[in-house]
Order: structure tokens, then C-alpha cells, then sequence
């Protein structure tokens, strides 16, 4: 009541194309989607999308929030094809910065598996500025919203699993030691960036974050433990049909299931459909614009009918500002 209060106050006192205006009627618009109320978020969404392309600057990143806003919310309407039409234009516009801003494409992550010590070092690209900034201020102005996080960026050397099973690692080190920088263990449907996904991670600081995606163009939710841990951790993911579950150790023999801040209500396990056979493996993703990102990962062990044998080595940049699409198998070092 309050929030439709505040976007009657502001029409009324500001103009009709106020980003004031608009400013208001995001957090209704977030608040109608959040309790499924989707055909008053559309109307919503599309009213901001339209103050925001006059009144600001062509591919604003609040305007490019606000498409992200609108293929979440068609994702989770069960209307794909409304959902691809939007992301279509989202990718269009990305492709259409100037080629400074496009070095994020261009650069690439990689892994490498010392034998001796069987420990990984897996790398990730720094984005570009344009990819920080974007990622920073989409939400206009709900910074903790997840509803515009409907594609994925990182790195990931992986393998295909078929059926049941489970990876584990231990994360040794992270470098630089910057806040948004996570490296962990997933499962993902496909190595498309917008595609459903399970995903247990640790920061430098501290951080186990347990993210998943339930729907292709979806809005991944993102929970975080309840209290911090020191590196090195130990991280799992266990697949059991369409449940996958998060588990984290101190010292890999005591595990302890997945407990989110107590005032969240994300669970320790989650139901998210998949193919039978999926991408299993260590990702790392980084937005610290520093410089690569690198994390050195020991104790990696996966179950299940896992292929091929040998150490991870296929790894792929899983991103919509690649330059070209994902392949099957991925490429190898």
C-alpha cells in the first residue's frame, strides 16, 4: 500500500517522465513480481522502460536493468517467447558498445592441473569497466534485488555427468583477495549463460554462497551462509535427480549441510530441472576490474557416471558477451 502511495505521490508532483518517477515505480514493480502479481509488474516495467529511453542516454544501464527486469519477469510468467524476444534486444545492445568496452569478450579464463600437487589453478578474466558498471547499477535502486541476474558470467572447467552425482573440492587460495570474486563447484543444464543451475561457492573473505537458477532466463537466487569461514574450505554439490544439495567442511570429513543468514528463506537444497546428462565442475567468477582472477583448488573428487576420466580440462567463458557460442565439449589446454 505504501509503495503504490509513493508512485501516486510521485506522478502527481513530478512530471510523467520523471526518472523520479520511475525510480518509485521500480520497487512497486519489484514488490508485484516478487508476489506474482506479473501482469501489474509488466505494465510497470514497460512504463520505466519508456521514461528511461527518453529521458536518458541510449543503452542506459538502468535501462538495460529494466529489459533484465522484463525477461525475469517473463521467465517466471511462463512466457519464453516474450522472455528470448527481450533477451535478443539485451544481447543487441551489448553488441552495439564501442569496442573498448567489448575486451571482455575477447579475454579469456583457462585451467591448469598440476599433476604432482593434483591441485587446479583456474582462471578468470577481469571484466570490462562497462561490465562493472552495468552489473553496479541496473537495479535502480534495489542494489540487493536478484531479479535481473538472468544470465551468467564465468569461467568453468568442467565435465559431463549422467544421472546422479556429486562433485567436491577443496578451495585453497583466492587471488586477488576482493569481495566479489567467488570460486566453487557447479552443476549446470547446458554451457549456455541463461540456462537452470546449482552452484556452491566461497569468497576470499569468507563468504559460502549457494546460488541455482530454476528456469532458462530466469532470475538465479543467491543465498549466503550464516556465518563466514576461513580458506582453505572444503565445498560439495550432490545431485539426486532434480534436487542438488550444498554441503561445506573445515576439514572435509565433518560436513555440514548449507545454512542461509536466518533472515533469509533460501533453502539448503533445491529442486531444479535438468537434462539427464549435465556440465559438472570448478567455476570462478570475478567482477574486480584489477586484473585475472585466480583461484588454486586441491581434493577435487566427482562421483556418478562422470566422462571423460582423467583430470578436468575442458573449460569454456560462459558469458553473453562471448564471441562465439558455447561448445559441446568446451575447449582444452
Amino acid at each position: 500500500m505504501q509503495l503504490t502511495q509513493a508512485v501516486d505521490f510521485a506522478r502527481q508532483y513530478c512530471k510523467d517522465e520523471s526518472v523520479h518517477n520511475a525510480s518509485a515505480m521500480h520497487h512497486l514493480a519489484v514488490l508485484h513480481q516478487a508476489q506474482g502479481k506479473y501482469a501489474e509488474a509488466e505494465k510497470l516495467h514497460l512504463e520505466i522502460l519508456d521514461i528511461q529511453r527518453n529521458q536518458l542516454v541510449e543503452n542506459h544501464p538502468h535501462a538495460l536493468g529494466t529489459i533484465r527486469g522484463l525477461i525475469a519477469l517473463y521467465a517466471a510468467w511462463n512466457r519464453p517467447q516474450q522472455a528470448q524476444k527481450w533477451f535478443n534486444e539485451l544481447k543487441t545492445a551489448y553488441a552495439s558498445q564501442s569496442p573498448p568496452r567489448q575486451r571482455a569478450a575477447t579475454a579469456t579464463g583457462g585451467v591448469r592441473y598440476d599433476l604432482a600437487r593434483a591441485v587446479y589453478t583456474v582462471k578468470a578474466p577481469a571484466p570490462s569497466p562497462w561490465a562493472i558498471h552495468q552489473e553496479l547499477n541496473f537495479s535502480l535502486p534495489e542494489p540487493t534485488s536478484e531479479m535481473w541476474h538472468i544470465h551468467d558470467d564465468l569461467h568453468l572447467a568442467h565435465k559431463t555427468l549422467h544421472g546422479d552425482g556429486s562433485i567436491t573440492a577443496k578451495i585453497e587460495r583466492i587471488d586477488p583477495n576482493h569481495y566479489s570474486i567467488q570460486a566453487g563447484v557447479m552443476i549446470r543444464r547446458t554451457l549456455e549463460p541463461t540456462c537452470p543451475h546449482a552452484s556452491l561457492a566461497i569468497t576470499p573473505l569468507g563468504d559460502v554462497v549457494f546460488q541455482y537458477r530454476t528456469v532458462e532466463l530466469g532470475a538465479a537466487h543467491t543465498s549466503y551462509a550464516a556465518d563466514r569461514v576461513r580458506l582453505p574450505h572444503w565445498l560439495r554439490l550432490t545431485r539426486e535427480s532434480n534436487r542438488f544439495t550444498a554441503q561445506h567442511s573445515s576439514d572435509g570429513v565433518t560436513w555440514n549441510s548449507f545454512v542461509a543468514d536466518p533472515n533469509s528463506n533460501e533453502p539448503a537444497s533445491v529442486e531444479t530441472p535438468m537434462n539427464e546428462t549435465v556440465c559438472i565442475g570448478l567455476a570462478l567468477t570475478s567482477q574486480d576490474p584489477s586484473g585475472t582472477a585466480e583461484a588454486q583448488i586441491s581434493h577435487v573428487t566427482l562421483s556418478g557416471a562422470v566422462a571423460p576420466d582423467g583430470p578436468l580440462t575442458a573449460f569454456e567463458d560462459i558469458t553473453v558477451l562471448s564471441t562465439s557460442p558455447p561448445s559441446d565439449t568446451g575447449r582444452r589446454e
